[in-house]
């Protein structure tokens, strides 16, 4: 029982924590929406390499609407990686 616990406890803290900056606007006064997490989500393999070299430059807008923003952004990630449809199309070229 005890080990449940811990087990449950140590998923719980690699979990992501809020973002006190959502529904905050930014210092032009823009909060990024849907449309913005989706094209963040494309560029995301690109704008994660320059990060390795650029301190300056981030993957994830923080100053966001939450929920649209981060839809956006999943699904801009997988249709730049391919999505599912790119797996599907490989299986059934195997038959």
């Amino acid at each position: 029982m005890e080990d449940k616990k811990n087990f449950r406890e140590t998923l719980a803290s690699w979990a992501p924590g809020p973002n006190s900056l959502a529904q905050v606007p930014d210092d032009k006064g823009n909060i990024a929406g849907f449309g913005r997490g989706f094209w963040h989500g494309l560029i995301a393999p690109i704008t994660f390499t320059i990060s390795l070299f650029n301190p300056n430059v981030h993957v994830y807008e923080v100053h966001n609407n939450g929920r649209a923003y981060n839809f956006g952004f999943l699904l801009g990630v997988m249709s730049s990686l391919g999505g599912s449809r790119g797996g599907m199309s490989r299986a059934h070229d195997e038959d």
